[in-house]
């Protein structure tokens, strides 16, 4: 098996690391420090368009801005330019944040993929050499891509992508074993991903359907260096550690410090970028931020649901912590009273 040089380390005995996968409009900082301290052993920054960082434009540069604590953060990339990427490569080589820089290659929303980026590039293979080509000459990073198994069913053509990655010099790939039109749903080609693990090419990261142990287990059977959960560690950071069922105090304390992190890091940002947008202040930017990491964490739980109904009704963070305090009560009142039963 091919390690993955930026994580020799951080290695554990006998089992391959567990990595947060970047997600766009989730895998913000507070995200990712809370997930490394879950035993998360990498994260990712949501997808940045590199065109966006070659112009240094500040929303783009938003999204490279970490918290201390995060440590390794690889930079996740999208676009279609080696120019751009070229000129990316040294801004992000330049900010002394990052561990390496990562291609995206299998977003498959069309937003992405209209403008030929994301998962539109696994019709052209031959331009994701020369993105990592130009990416390779502008820094000292180790230049990874995260990519899908191929356009469709009928086109597997991640053996070919893997083959031009390598002689690009990639120094590891993230297969999500999906094809672009299955999105995030569906079955997981795992004999594709055994495939690429064999030829011995470049490291591989296992990513897609990763949502417990027993689905973890059955990707690491494929051979890979790691594996990469992503939606199902939403809200459940517990999942770096293998913990199916955290009491509620447990998530309690977690939630809360997810939120204290997200108002101090949105509190950061607009310090640093005062004039990059007028929409919402900062509390109002945090309610609306932070709904689906709300809903997530108290996943299941009961009074969960009026409060998804309410929320567009609550305005204030502090009107969102008191509906958020009285579901962890509820829930915590409902378990003892089971637990006596």
């Amino acid at each position: 098996m091919k390690t993955l040089p930026w994580l020799t380390d951080a290695l554990p005995a006998g089992e391959p690391p567990l990595l947060l996968a970047p997600m766009a409009g989730f895998t913000d900082a507070p995200t990712r420090l809370i997930a490394r301290q879950h035993g998360a052993a990498t994260t990712y920054t949501e997808m940045v368009n590199a065109l966006g960082i070659a112009r240094r434009d500040p929303p783009s540069l938003q999204l490279l801005e970490t918290l201390p604590g995060e440590a390794p953060v690889v930079a996740h990339l999208y676009g279609t330019d080696p120019e751009a990427f070229a000129a990316a490569a040294e801004i992000v080589t330049a900010l002394d944040r990052f561990v390496a820089i990562d291609l995206n290659c299998g977003c498959p929303a069309p937003r992405v993929t209209q403008s030929g980026a994301g998962a539109a590039l696994l019709e052209n293979p031959s331009q994701i050499g020369r993105i990592i080509a130009a990416i390779r000459c502008h820094t000292h990073l180790p230049v990874t891509l995260k990519t899908r198994t191929g356009p469709d069913a009928e086109r597997v053509t991640i053996d070919e992508v893997v083959r031009i990655a390598a002689d690009a010099g990639a120094a590891a790939i993230t297969i999500h074993g999906r094809h672009r039109l299955q999105g995030h749903s569906g079955s997981v080609n795992y004999e594709a991903i055994e495939r690429v693990v064999a030829t011995g090419l470049l490291p591989v990261i296992g990513n897609g359907g990763i949502r417990d142990q027993a689905t973890a287990a059955r990707m690491q059977a494929t051979g890979v260096a790691a594996l990469m959960p992503g939606w199902a560690a939403v809200g459940n950071p517990w999942l770096f550690r293998h913990e199916a069922d955290p009491p509620v105090a447990t998530i309690a304390g977690t939630l809360r410090q997810h939120l204290d992190l997200a108002q101090t890091f949105k509190q950061h940002l607009q310090s640093r970028y005062p004039h990059t947008t007028s929409g919402p202040d900062v509390e109002q930017s945090l309610v609306l931020d932070f709904r689906t990491h709300f809903f997530r964490y108290l996943n299941g739980m009961r009074g969960v649901t009026t409060l998804r109904g309410s929320l567009s009704q609550l305005h204030s963070l502090a009107a969102i912590r008191q509906a958020v305090e009285e579901v962890l009560a509820n829930e915590t009142s409902f378990r003892a009273r089971v637990g006596r039963l």
